[in-house]
Formats: structure tokens, C-alpha cells, sequence
């Protein structure tokens, strides 16, 4: 009988004959003994029983397995769905955690239970080893001499790691458990190096898992659960997903986490080490902490300070970095999701021809408190918005049935244009309001006086009255699904059904390699969308992102001459001021051709091979020769692998054609640097398809890891801030405090009786009373600017841009009216045979926009000036402070609480550079729309009622009609002070918006510190007691230890 045993206890530690171990698909190249006995770590031994003794036993080396009866189809345990957290409840079984064991263990497949051995692995039995093969990875660190202080004791080397492959041909020895070394070096209690901490708290040299999402890159034990909980492993072959591999070859999908970073300093070898250190001096001080609980209750300072280092491990609070992804429906824009977010189908895609994505769409990182593998939330708009919306669409439906549409002067295109519009919006009022007797086409289409307010006033009315779905509150719909194909029908009711007109915004959040960076991906909806309220919506949206992805299929991309014939479709749409007159230079865009795999051979052999081509002739034929080979020798796997790779290599010389062009006319018509523009082309079902076979050259072909590496680069910097701030600001502060928090427990030195502690108090009394009011003013101060550079204009050349307006005008009065009209049909922006596109809204505003230029970039600059007083009022808050400290506290205490202040003066000015930046965007984004002639701007939101009413013309005198509409509105008075009106409303929710952001990112500095000075107060005030000696020892120790502790984050290089 052959004995096998799992975790520690001792047993035959030598593999039989022919023994063949492979991480992660074990097999057996033998039949196996005809019994053998099991020992899961306690060294009981199991014999044969009778059959289905084994159906209530866990594999121990499979995550989440229940064994066949507790399996579905799908390879899940019923109770757990897709992408949860794989069940604990038996890792007692396991091995140890960092013992190269456990990882083989978490990596081994399920095991299906046989009626002879009581398990089998595959198509034949197989032997999976829990006991240690070799010493634990910080014995072997232990061994290994060295002065250079933390980073060379809290973790290996990545390239250290040993990769499990034990084979039968060339089996490794295998040490029994009584023949490992024992640590080479103990804890001694008079250590006080920090190894020696260390080992006192049984360090494990397993990175915690926050570590391994900040760095991109799997903890070294938990590789299978990754694997196993891959979004991608639902595409496995059936056989694997159904939880066995008898008789079926075990594929392994594509793991993300292999993929290679961008080269910045965030991804550096050596940031990344530190960031790995850092989070471990977390947890050691969480564990220290812990334990000494087990001496001296923890009291609720103590807890507080606690919990505040793990919040610092959950790495929350990363700045989020927008990238917009913009196309026109079909283009690719949701598969590309789907592949950038490796969880197909999360993203819905349009097969049947129409727009998937009507409302914006944001992916989303899960946050600690999402449970479920994905959580859902869409938020409605607000009654205003429902207004504008209903407005918007009845607008849009009765525009058919103008009679303006009656007149000659109309193309056919612009005739078209409108009856979709219309169309489009009688197929939105229906689905919100179907059910309503009332609602009909005829009763819409009512043209009597004070009809159209009428009838909008009872739209509103019956949008009041909407039973929204069970989980909504406070404006927000909220609910969980565990697979793909769930969130998409529970998202589908607020893209296509009733309450997708009144939809403002759908979040998804789920667990993704390239959100954990901080990256928010948003898809928004295609240029087909008309309502002028989604448009505008959709443009207010787009200048809140960092980064936008302009998607487009890669025979249109080719076919155009160049970049800006590309581009403007898309970019002019949203911004065309900022297009026109810089081309986009100033916006970070980036091109995405997809449908990279449809290509016609012959045509790219004829341009892409040759003398002088990016193909040589030797090159193709190899590859063609490979392929005949094959065919010859009946070899189909070969033959279909061979005619994949000769394809891509066409595919690639094309892609390289397509990024050069696209960059060089870039260059050329725009005058910027060559490959300044980033273009990546893809192909996402390339990507889907191998992917899920683990075929990584095709997956790399595909071009989607290109495109989540630059993904990675674009929130490099702002992590690498925020782990600066999360470990060397927080976590240095949190150590702080708690050496604060053990210096109050026991006091040696009497206080003398006159000593008075007034001058702290009072520092403190000062900082919390300035916090309001320095906050109010800074607001003041911003808006006094705003008033005396931009509104106080509208007094002094108000008139002036008036007039110069009227002139402009005046000279579109002396067009043809059949041009007048077309270009009222259009809302001002039009262009014709005859005349060039002109921009009526962008002329309206061209004097303003000139004189406001300069004021504007004034009061962006005094955005800084005002934060960096507000900076310098606060740390001089904490110098005094510092000051009173040092007058009346003892020298011990001084330098903890110097540091202490130190520490949240650099917090201080990390979050208020957040806030800053945050703050300067939001009034950007009001100067463009000020200065712009987007839908959003808001001269087409003035000019709208004046295009509308010229449109509502008929009959003889018509011209004169439209013409006087335009110039009424433009000339009477109140076009200029409504736009500087409604700017300056703006301004002053933005700036109500920041004061409450920044009170709620500043006042917990002030609040730790407080609580930190007074735990500080209350040991000085104490006489010298006597507490008990032991009690002493464990916190002298504890002292010592956060001190060691401190000044290896404070030697971090980051």
C-alpha cells in the first residue's frame, strides 16, 4: 500500500516510478496502486470504504471544488457564483500558505471522485504533494548575509521564484519533512534588527493581495484562483468547464497578469519593490498591534489607529483617471471594452445592426464593499434634466410636421435627417410612456397655440408618476449579477426599455487588471444619437476625461487621405472650436482601428510583399511552404496553426502602414511632432478567440495588450503619487500614532506642578476654528477674482460684442433664403455646394470669445495662487503649533509630534493638490463651453429658441419672418448677459461643489493630529505609576519594534 501525505505530516515524501507533477494540470503517466491511504495534514489515515465515502470530501489543492455532486455544468459550485471569492472554509486542509506546496495546490484542477483510489486527476490517477519540497522562501532569504537594511528581508526577488515541473523524466530529489533544515536564524528576543521582528510574527513572504493589484502582478500562492476566477474560463473548451479533463486536453486561457508594464518609474523594479516592502511593514505593524492586544487591551485610540492602517493596505483612494471611448455605432467601441476589460460580453454588442449604448456607460473597479462579482448602478436624471429631456424629444418628434418641411428649399438629406430624428423620438416617448391612453401621434403633433407647452407639461407630469425598479433610492438604482450575461439584462431596461430616456448614467463595477490602476473606461453613445439633450449630456461628459479612445473600423481609417478627415467626424461633433483651431493638439487622443483580422490576402501580398516592401518574398514563401508542409502531411492542427501565423503576418505589415500614415498626416497637417498621435489597431475577436485557448502569440497579435499597456501608462504617474502619499504620509503617520499611543501608557517621569499646556490647546483650539472659515475663504477670494476679470466685462463690452454680432448677422441676411432656411434647419452650422461650412453660434460669440481670452487664463491662473495661500495659512497654523509643542513638552515627545505634524503638512499639500487640480478642470470645462459652439455651449443653448422659432414659419413673408427671429434674439438685449448669467451660476456650483470636497478631504488630517496631540497631552499630565513590569517590557518592545518599523518606510525609494 502506497501512503501520500498531505500538509505535515510525515509520510513517504518519494514519488513512485514514472511520477509526473505538473503545476496546474496534474496528470499521471501510470495506473495507480491499487489503494493507498490519504493524510490531509492532521496524519489520519483513510482506507478504501465503500463506494461514495468520498463525496463529502474537499480537494484541498482545488479552490471553491465540492466535488462532482456539488459541481454544475459549468465547473462552479452552485452556491458561488462566477468570479466570487473562492471559499476559505476549508484552507485548513492546505498546506501551508507560503510553502511552494500550497501554490501547487491552489493550482491543481479539480478532482473527480473514482470508486477504486477515491479520486482521480484526469483520465488516470495522480499524486499531488502538500508537504514542503523544498525550505521555506524566507529560510532561504535567512541564509543569506546582508547590511542593506529592509528591502532585502521583506521579500524575494521576483526573479527568484522557482516555477513548479516535476516530470518523470528527470524527477528532482524530495526531501522528507524531518530532513528540512531548521531556520537558520531565530528570533531572538534582544533582536533589534527587523528580521528579527519578523520572524517573532511568523512573516509570511507572501505578498498581501492589495500588493499584488497596485503592482499588476499575481501574489506567487494564488496564480490559480486568478486563473480559475478569469472572467475568460468561461470560454474553455466544454469538457474543462465541466469540471473534469477525463478524457479532454486541459486548456489553460491567457492570463492577463503575465502581460508586461509600460516603462515608467511606477513600474520600475525598484518602485515596485518598495511598494511590496511598503505594504508588508503594514502588515507586521497590524499583526504587532494584534498581539499585543493579547497583553494590554486595546483601547478605542488604539482600534482607531488600527483600523486606519488597514484602510491604508485597501489601497482605496486612488486618483481616477477618465478615458472616453467615442465611435459611431458599429464600430467596435463595446467589443473593445470587452476585450480591454478581459470579461467578454460585459459590454453588450450589437448584432442585429442598432446602437447598443444609448446612456453612458462607466466601468469601474470594484470597490471593498461590492461583494457580488459584479455590482450595477444607474442613476437618474433629475427633474430638471427630465424636463430638458422631454423638451428635447418633443421637439424633436413635431419637426417633421413643421411647415417648413413643406417648403422646396429642403434637400432630400435634410428631409431624411429630420424624419429619422423624429422617428427616433416618437420610439423614445412610446417606450416611456406606452401605457398612457393619451399619448398618440396625432395628440404630439397638435399645432395650436400653446399646444407644445401644454403637451410637455403632461409629459413631465406623467415622468413624475414613473415607478422606477425595486432597489432604487435617492435617485439611484442599485443591484448585483454574478455573470455577464445577467448585468446585461438588468442594465437593458435602462438602455432600450421605459427608463432609458430619464437615465443619466450606468456604473458597472467589476473586478479588472486594467481598472485596478485607477482607470475608468466609459463607453458613450454614437454620433447617432440626435436629442439634442443627449448630445449635450454626452459633450459635458467627454471634457471631464483625461483620455479619449476615438474607435474606427481599419478599412475606413485606410481609406481616408488623412488624420483629420478621420477625426473630425468624431472630435468635431463634440468640440469643434478646440478642433478648429488647434486641431486637437491639446487633447490627449488616441485611435483605436478595429477589425484588424479582415484583410484580403491576395490584396496584401500584392501591396505589402516585394523588393522594397515591408514583406520580403523569402519571408512569405517560408511561411506558405510551412503551410503546404502540413497540408501534405495531413497535420489539420498544424496546417490551421501555420495559415493563422501567414495571416498575421500580413495583418501586421498592415497595421504598420495604417499607424504610420495616420501619424505622418497628423504631423504634417497639424504641425505637431511626428508620432505624436497614438494609434493601436485591433482585433477583438482575434483576442476572444485565443485568449480563451492560451495561445499568447495570437492573443499579442490581436494588438489589445498594446492597448492596456498604454492604458497602464496613462494612470502610471497619479499611482505613483498615491502610493507615496498611502505609505511614506498615511502609513509613516499611522506608526507614529500608535508610538504615541504606547508612550501614554506608561510614564516615568513625574510632570512638575506649574507646568501648564494652554499654549497646545489653544494652537488647537485655533487650527479647528480657522478650518471653516479659511475654506469659505478661498471660495471668496475665487469668485471676487471671477467677478472682476469676466462678469464685470459684460458692462464695459457688452454692447460692443452685441454689435459685432449684428454685423455678422447682417452678412447671412444677404444669403439666398434658401440657404437662410438650411442653415436654421441646422441650428446654424451648415455647409452647402455653393457655401463652405460656416458656424453661425461660433461668429454670434467671435468678439467675446477674443476679449474674454485673456481675463479667462487670469482667473485659471489665480486658482493657484489662492490654493497655494491656502496652503501656506494652514501649514503656518501648524508651525505655531509646532512651536507650543516644543515650549511645553518633553524632548521625547517633541520628536514624535514634530514628526507627527511634519507628516500631515505633507498630506496637507497631496490633498489639496488633488482638490486644485480637480477645481481647475471643472472651470476649464465651463471656459470652453463659454468659448465653444458645441450643443453643450452655451450660445447653442441661447440660439436654440430662435432657430425653433424661425423653423415655425410658413407661408408668404417666411424669409423675413426667420431672418427677424434670428436678429431679434441676437440684437435684443439679453443673448450676452444670459450667457455671462449662466456662466456665472456655473462658477458658483463648482465652487460650492470644491469647498465641500475640500473640508471633507482636509478636516481628517486635522482631526488625527488633534487626537494624536492629546494622547500625547494625557501622558504628559500623568504622574509616574506603577504599573505592572511586564505590562512595561511589552510596550518598551512594541515601541522599539513601530520605531524600526518607521524608519524603513522613511528609506523607501518611491
Amino acid at each position: 500500500m502506497s501512503s501520500w501525505n498531505f500538509g505535515q505530516s510525515p509520510g513517504n515524501a518519494t514519488p513512485p516510478e514514472n511520477f509526473k507533477f505538473n503545476a496546474g494540470s496534474v496528470t499521471s503517466s501510470t495506473d495507480p496502486p491499487s489503494e493507498f491511504n490519504f493524510d490531509f495534514g492532521q496524519g489520519q489515515e483513510n482506507t478504501d470504504g465503500p463506494p461514495g465515502m468520498f463525496d463529502n470530501v474537499r480537494n484541498p489543492f482545488a479552490p471553491n471544488s465540492l466535488g462532482d455532486r456539488g459541481r454544475t455544468a459549468s465547473g462552479q459550485s452552485p452556491s458561488s457564483p462566477n468570479n466570487a471569492t473562492p471559499d476559505r472554509s476549508l484552507d485548513h486542509a492546505l498546506p501551508p500558505k507560503d510553502s511552494l506546496a500550497h501554490h501547487a495546490a491552489k493550482t491543481a484542477p479539480p478532482m473527480d471522485r473514482n470508486e477504486h483510489t477515491g479520486f482521480v486527476f484526469g483520465s488516470s490517477a495522480s499524486y499531488t504533494f502538500g508537504m514542503p519540497a523544498v525550505p521555506h522562501q524566507r529560510d532561504l532569504l535567512a541564509s543569506t548575509p546582508s547590511n542593506s537594511g529592509i528591502l532585502s528581508h521583506y521579500h524575494s526577488s521576483p526573479s527568484s521564484s522557482v516555477p513548479l515541473n516535476l516530470s518523470s523524466s528527470s524527477p528532482p530529489p524530495v526531501k522528507k519533512i524531518e530532513e528540512i533544515p531548521p531556520r537558520s536564524r531565530a528570533a531572538s528576543p534582544n533582536t533589534t534588527s527587523l528580521e528579527g521582528q519578523m520572524e517573532s510574527l511568523s512573516v509570511s513572504s507572501t505578498a498581501p493581495q492589495e500588493i499584488c493589484q497596485i503592482l499588476n502582478a499575481a501574489p506567487p500562492a494564488e496564480v490559480a484562483a486568478e486563473t480559475q476566477n478569469n472572467p475568460h474560463e468561461s470560454l474553455s473548451e466544454a469538457a474543462h468547464a465541466a469540471g473534469s479533463t477525463s478524457g479532454a486536453k486541459t486548456i489553460t486561457p491567457y492570463d492577463v497578469l503575465q502581460e508586461g508594464m509600460p516603462d515608467c518609474k511606477f513600474y520600475s523594479p525598484e518602485v515596485r519593490e518598495s511598494i511590496q516592502t511598503g505594504f508588508e511593514i503594514a502588515r507586521i505593524a497590524e499583526e504587532a498591534t494584534e498581539a499585543l492586544g493579547s497583553t494590554l487591551p486595546l483601547d478605542d485610540s488604539a482600534k482607531r489607529i488600527l483600523g486606519q492602517i488597514k484602510d491604508v493596505r485597501s489601497l482605496q483612494g486612488i486618483e481616477a483617471r477618465h478615458v472616453a471611448i467615442l465611435g459611431d455605432s458599429g464600430e467596435g467601441k463595446s467589443s473593445l471594452i470587452n476585450s480591454l476589460l478581459h470579461y467578454p460580453g460585459i459590454a453588450q454588442t450589437g448584432d442585429i445592426g442598432s446602437a447598443c449604448t444609448s446612456v453612458v456607460t462607466e466601468y469601474r473597479q470594484k470597490r471593498p464593499e461590492d461583494t457580488a462579482p459584479i455590482t450595477i448602478e444607474a442613476e437618474y436624471l433629475s427633474s430638471t434634466g427630465i424636463e430638458e429631456h422631454i423638451s428635447e424629444l418633443l421637439w424633436s418628434y413635431r419637426q417633421l410636421y413643421l411647415p417648413i418641411l413643406e417648403s422646396a428649399s429642403l434637400s432630400p438629406k435634410d428631409y431624411t435627417r429630420i424624419q429619422r430624428e423624429s422617428e427616433q423620438a416618437w420610439s423614445a416617448l412610446q417606450t416611456a410612456f406606452g401605457d398612457r391612453r393619451q399619448l398618440s401621434k396625432s395628440y404630439l403633433q397638435n399645432q395650436d397655440e400653446g399646444a407644445y407647452e401644454s403637451i410637455k407639461t403632461q409629459l413631465c407630469k406623467w415622468a413624475d408618476e414613473i415607478q422606477w425598479p425595486a432597489g432604487a433610492d435617492s435617485g439611484v438604482w442599485k443591484s448585483t449579477a454574478s455573470t455577464a450575461d445577467e448585468c446585461c439584462d438588468k442594465t437593458r431596461i435602462f438602455m432600450q426599455d421605459r427608463y432609458w430616456p430619464f437615465t443619466k448614467i450606468i456604473r458597472v463595477y467589476i473586478d479588472s487588471q486594467v481598472l485596478k490602476t485607477g482607470m475608468i473606461l466609459a463607453d458613450l453613445p454614437g454620433l447617432q444619437d440626435t436629442n439634442l439633450a443627449r448630445v449635450r449630456a454626452t459633450q459635458k461628459y467627454l471634457l471631464q476625461c483625461d483620455n479619449i479612445f476615438i474607435v474606427s473600423k481599419i478599412a475606413r481609417a485606410i481609406t481616408n487621405q488623412s488624420v483629420k478627415s478621420s477625426l473630425y467626424h468624431v472630435l468635431s461633433q463634440h468640440m469643434p472650436m478646440e478642433w478648429e483651431q488647434s486641431g486637437g493638439k491639446h487633447l490627449r487622443v488616441a485611435v483605436v482601428c478595429t477589425m484588424s483580422e479582415d484583410i484580403n490576402l491576395n490584396t496584401a501580398r500584392t501591396e505589402f510583399c516585394g523588393p522594397g516592401k515591408r514583406l520580403s518574398n523569402d519571408e512569405v514563401s517560408q511561411l506558405e511552404g510551412e503551410v503546404a508542409s502540413a497540408k501534405i502531411a495531413g497535420d489539420r492542427p498544424r496546417k490551421k496553426e501555420a495559415k493563422e501565423r501567414l495571416k498575421f503576418v500580413f495583418v501586421k505589415a498592415r497595421n504598420a502602414h495604417v499607424k504610420e500614415g495616420l501619424q505622418r498626416a497628423y504631423s504634417s497637417e497639424l504641425d505637431v511632432p511626428q508620432g505624436q498621435l497614438n494609434v493601436f489597431c485591433v482585433s477583438n475577436t482575434t483576442y476572444e478567440k485565443y485568449s480563451r485557448k492560451g495561445k499568447t502569440e495570437f492573443v499579442q497579435d490581436s494588438g489589445i495588450p498594446a492597448v492596456r499597456q498604454f492604458c497602464h501608462s496613462i494612470t502610471a504617474d497619479a499611482q505613483l503619487r498615491h502610493a507615496r502619499q498611502v505609505l511614506q504620509c498615511e502609513l509613516a503617520g499611522r506608526l507614529n500614532s500608535l508610538i504615541l499611543w504606547a508612550s501614554s501608557l506608561h510614564s516615568h517621569v513625574a510632570i512638575q506642578a506649574d507646568q501648564s499646556y494652554e499654549p497646545i490647546e489653544q494652537a488647537l483650539l485655533r487650527i479647528a476654528f480657522n478650518l471653516p472659515s479659511r475654506v469659505s475663504e478661498m471660495g471668496k477670494k475665487f469668485l471676487e477674482c471671477f467677478q472682476e476679470q469676466l462678469t464685470s466685462f459684460l458692462d464695459q463690452r457688452g454692447l460692443n460684442w452685441e454689435s459685432a454680432a449684428k454685423s455678422k448677422a447682417a452678412v447671412w441676411e444677404r444669403w439666398h433664403w434658401t440657404q437662410y432656411n438650411a442653415w436654421c434647419v441646422h441650428f446654424g452650422l451648415h455647409a452647402t455646394a455653393n457655401l463652405d461650412r460656416v458656424d453661425w453660434n461660433a461668429e454670434i460669440i467671435w468678439k467675446m470669445r477674443l476679449e474674454l481670452e485673456y481675463p479667462w487664463e487670469l482667473v485659471i491662473d489665480e486658482i493657484s495662487v489662492i490654493f497655494a495661500s491656502l496652503r501656506d495659512d494652514w501649514i503656518d497654523d501648524l508651525r505655531s503649533l509646532t512651536d507650543s509643542i516644543k515650549e511645553c513638552m518633553r524632548p521625547e515627545q517633541v520628536l514624535l509630534l514634530v514628526g507627527e505634524i511634519e507628516l500631515a503638512i505633507s498630506s496637507l499639500k497631496y490633498k489639496l493638490e488633488l482638490v486644485e487640480r480637480t477645481f481647475i478642470r471643472d472651470i476649464e470645462i465651463i471656459r470652453r463651453r463659454a468659448s465653444d459652439s458645441s450643443a453643450s455651449s452655451y450660445v447653442v443653448n441661447e440660439m436654440t429658441p430662435a432657430y425653433r422659432l424661425a423653423n415655425s414659419q410658413m407661408g408668404t413673408g417666411m424669409a423675413a419672418r426667420q431672418k427677424a427671429a434670428v436678429r431679434g434674439h441676437i440684437t435684443g438685449g439679453i443673448l450676452f448677459p444670459n450667457i455671462i448669467i449662466a456662466v456665472s451660476n456655473d462658477v458658483n456650483s463648482v465652487v460650492a461643489e470644491t469647498k465641500l470636497r475640500l473640508k471633507g478631504d482636509v478636516e481628517p488630517v486635522f482631526i488625527t493630529l488633534e487626537e494624536n496631540v492629546k494622547m500625547a497631552l494625557k501622558s504628559a499630565r500623568q504622574r509616574c505609576s506603577n504599573t505592572d513590569r511586564l505590562q512595561n517590557s511589552a510596550l518598551s518592545e512594541f515601541e522599539r519594534k513601530l520605531k524600526t518599523l518607521k524608519e524603513d518606510i522613511e528609506a523607501l525609494e518611491l
